[in-house]
């Protein structure tokens, strides 16, 4: 009877301590597997590689785009001026004139077609934007003033062009009524434009409910003021200067992350682009009664 009794307490012990190593090592697998988590954002963005400090007439600078070799195009948003920025040299290679004074919020360059747009939602395409004589059509793709497009960026998977509204979702003229939309005033929107037609498609590609990021903004209103496309991943960057917020979402508008960015580094963020390859990351700040910038960061 004593042999049983003391066989069963063997037994006992060592299932004992076979549950608890098991569960100790689940709980450290577990942390091993929160820990080994990794961003997908593939930039650290406490610390730009290089900071380009600009001159002062683009103190208001407002929209940015990779236009090819070491030049980046960009706007500020008082007039109709494209400037080329050499991020290797820091200088001002070349500055080009398009159009008078306007609210100017959004630039995307593909190969020497430049798209300029105003933040009523209105675009002017510039073919052979860097010769003397360039193609200049404008388009009134329906926006309005109240939808405040802030950013413009292109899709290389779907040859289309992104505009993000910063204001309003809901398109002017009541011409969405017939889509069976969620109620567009608790959204932000982006809406797509088909590049061949510069005709915008009235449902919106994506929305993003504002309650939500408010609440990743720590705001009490989620403004977009920026967008672009990783060229290789096709997940998309958005930006929000309020709060400093930059968020990513995958091609079907699925949240992916969000950055709270340093205020220090970024003063008022209202333009983004990557790099052909997207080893570089190109984000530009307002200057905020002190120089414009944009910094550079590397994957």
């Amino acid at each position: 009877m004593k042999n049983t009794l003391f066989l069963i307490c063997i037994i006992f012990l060592y299932g004992n301590s076979i549950f608890f190593i098991s569960c100790g090592n689940g709980q450290s697998n577990a942390r091993q597997n929160e820990a080994s988590k990794q961003s997908i954002i593939p930039f650290d963005l406490s610390k730009a590689a290089k900071t380009i400090k600009l001159p002062a007439e683009l103190r208001e600078i407002s929209a940015l785009s990779y236009y090819k070799d070491n030049l980046l195009a960009c706007l500020q948003d008082e007039n109709g001026i494209i400037y080329l920025i050499d991020f290797d040299t820091e200088e001002v290679a070349k500055k080009i004139k398009v159009e008078g004074k306007g609210d100017y919020e959004g630039i995307e360059t593909l190969g020497d077609t430049a798209y300029m747009m105003k933040s009523n939602g209105k675009i002017i395409r510039v073919v052979n934007f860097t010769e003397k004589s360039p193609e200049i059509k404008k388009f009134d793709l329906g926006f309005g003033a109240k939808n405040n497009c802030e950013g413009l960026a292109y899709n290389t998977k779907t040859d289309e062009l992104l505009i993000a509204c910063k204001g309003r979702a809901e398109l002017p003229n009541d011409i969405q009524k017939d889509l069976n939309l969620p109620e567009l005033k608790k959204y932000r929107a982006v809406y797509k434009v088909n590049r061949q037609n510069m005709k915008p498609d009235i449902k919106p590609k994506y929305l993003l409910e504002k309650k939500e990021y408010e609440k990743l903004s720590q705001t009490d209103d989620f403004k977009p003021s920026a967008i672009a496309v990783h060229p290789v991943t096709g997940n998309v960057y958005i930006l929000a200067s309020a709060g400093k917020l930059l968020v990513i979402i995958d091609k079907y508008g699925n949240y992916l992350e969000h950055k709270r960015l340093n205020n220090r580094i970024f003063r008022q963020p209202e333009g983004i682009c990557f790099s052909p390859d997207g080893k570089k990351l190109f984000i530009s700040n307002e200057g905020k009664g002190t120089k414009g910038t944009i910094l550079v960061f590397e994957d």
